[in-house]
């Protein structure tokens, strides 16, 4: 069971649980690397002396789509289970499900790297309580508020609510059947104003507990076209057809943008480009290489992955448990190999290596039967239905 679909259900979808478990385990992937990074966060407690441009291709690359196609997994099932559920059971499950691993993590989390040495190089100040990586569950909240509040208006206009989602459904349909250009500029247009209000050169992380009305829109689009897409799930065998130009996109745009990334590094004001033009140009250009990586995840994951598999599906459940323990583990690797005088190389395969066999073991051994393997990932179902579209 994912934390984003139903409790229980015996109608799990393969591939977008792969996907799911996928965008959180290379979390811990990315967590591990950015500290080896040429450009690293000033936030980042434990910086890295030995540093590689190599990495920072990784951070470029994952940073540009990871947790946009997450929130549009999270939109999609979002929509499945209040119409299982039905406003006050989707309530329960999200509480439960979302609710509490959050506050109890974050405690766990908050305790676990007080006692982490820091680089001393590094005077970057969190501006109240740190929200650590678990800003997405966080920020899932914040949609699930906004969703279930929008649709109890929506209700109380039952002659109007069905004309209005049938043209919405309509208009999605038909720009995601157009050839892939069409929806592509359409949604890029669409994320490309909250991007320019970004502080960063690529796509800002929450800090703290304050929302942030930018990120609220950006992410937003993708919870919103996640919730479109189960409305139409045919529409998914498109995006599958399309995978290879999707790709073939990213890849073009990636070799273009992340040389300029590189040379302007974390922050990315107007006056860090020649022109403003040039700084439209890479936040438009970041925009359609986001949703190129984010179809072609959908894409390539329905194609090929939509089938059940017992290690995929074991990674899948243990994959939650990984991804909320692993930022105490990773840090405290990396702070234990920061001053050996060895290959970032090495240092990333011991930090990563290590934080997966550990958080995957305790999985197994303590958490999997257990009350907080049925908090994670709830009743284990024991069929998995592929998805046909």
């Amino acid at each position: 069971m994912d934390i984003l679909s139903s409790e229980g259900s015996k109608n799990r979808i393969p591939f977008l649980d792969f996907i799911r478990s996928s965008c959180m385990l290379l979390g811990v992937f990315f967590h591990s690397v950015i500290s080896y990074t040429y450009i690293c966060p000033p936030f980042w407690l434990t910086p890295d002396e030995y540093k590689n441009p190599f990495f920072d291709f990784f951070v470029f690359t994952l940073h540009s789509f990871r947790m946009e196609v997450f929130f549009l997994v999270s939109g999609f099932f979002a929509c499945l289970l209040l119409q299982k559920r039905g406003s006050l059971g989707f309530i329960n499950n999200r509480v439960r499900r979302i609710l509490f691993p959050f506050v109890i993590f974050w405690v766990i989390i908050l305790l676990s790297i007080a006692d982490i040495p820091q680089n001393t190089a590094t005077d970057f100040k969190f501006s109240g309580m740190p929200i650590f990586h678990l800003w997405f569950l966080y920020y899932l909240l914040l949609f699930y508020s906004i969703f279930l509040g929008i649709m109890f208006i929506l209700n109380q206009f039952p002659n109007l609510l069905p004309k209005v989602c049938k043209y919405i459904e309509i208009q999605f349909a038909r720009h995601i059947h157009f050839p892939a250009a069409s929806h592509i500029i359409i949604l890029s247009l669409l994320t490309f104003l909250p991007l320019c209000f970004m502080k960063s050169t690529l796509v800002d992380t929450p800090l703290g507990f304050n929302p942030i009305l930018n990120l609220l829109i950006y992410y937003s689009l993708f919870f919103i076209f996640g919730i479109l897409l189960q409305k139409q799930m045919h529409l998914i065998s498109a995006l599958a057809k399309n995978r290879w130009y999707y790709l073939m996109t990213a890849l073009f745009l990636i070799s273009m943008l992340f040389p300029v990334y590189l040379k302007l590094g974390y922050t990315a004001p107007f006056s860090s480009i020649e022109t403003g033009s040039g700084f439209l140009n890479f936040r438009l250009g970041y925009a359609i290489l986001t949703w190129s990586l984010v179809f072609s995840t959908i894409g390539f994951g329905f194609q090929h992955f939509n089938f059940e598999n017992k290690i995929l599906r074991y990674l899948s459940d243990s994959s939650y448990w990984i991804y909320l323990m692993h930022l105490g583990v990773v840090l405290y690797l990396q702070s234990k190999v920061m001053n050996l005088s060895i290959s970032p190389f090495l240092k990333l395969f011991i930090v990563f290596l290590g934080s997966f066999s550990i958080l995957l073991i305790t999985y197994h051994y303590c958490v999997r039967n257990t009350r907080i393997g049925k908090l994670l990932n709830g009743s284990r179902p024991t069929v998995i239905a592929p998805l046909s579209v």
